[in-house]
């Protein structure tokens, strides 16, 4: 009823035509009956998103489409809970949006990403420290990442072996 309400004021305050170019920029979420998101659109003239879960609730399909054309889908594999490999798949636009590609995961004892290997990019290793904090990036071009963190786990600085230091309140 509110829903009613609040459309019935907009219409009276903006008109018959903003109201409906209102409509149109909205944001647009469709949930399945678990909660999972399996469609949105962020508005007018914005890409579409649908997803595809597997029966444990995992992501295992994303699709943009624009304009009525697929542009790209990935497709993840999993093992157990754990994501191993995601997959980069161009749609049927005449100009691909990306380089097709495979991402594999690997994880360390506790489970956490220790390395991504990107059949394009190459290797990114992962660092943690004994409290399971994120404390080391390196890329496939060597650049290195080194996180530091306050006591109660919030990230306060990212700092780049390019000499980029980025600091968190």
């Amino acid at each position: 009823f509110r829903i009613v309400f609040y459309l019935f004021w907009l219409l009276v305050l903006f008109g018959t035509k903003k109201f409906a170019s209102i409509l149109k920029d909205a944001s647009v979420l469709k949930y399945d009956v678990n909660g999972n998101e399996i469609y949105s659109c962020p508005g007018k003239g914005s890409n579409e998103f649908y997803r595809k879960y597997n029966d444990k609730n995992q992501l295992i399909e994303l699709k943009s489409v624009f304009g009525g054309k697929d542009q790209y889908y990935i497709y993840y594999e999993y093992d157990g809970d754990l994501l191993r490999k995601q997959i980069f798949k161009n749609g049927d636009l005449p100009a691909p949006v990306a380089e097709e590609h495979e991402i594999l995961y690997e994880y360390n004892q506790q489970g956490l990403i220790s390395k991504t290997i990107n059949s394009v990019e190459g290797e990114t290793l992962y660092q943690y420290d004994d409290k399971s904090s994120f404390i080391t990036k390196i890329s496939p071009n060597n650049k290195t990442i080194n996180y530091e963190y306050y006591k109660n786990g919030k990230c306060i600085k990212e700092e780049s072996s390019d000499g980029s230091i980025i600091e968190r309140e």
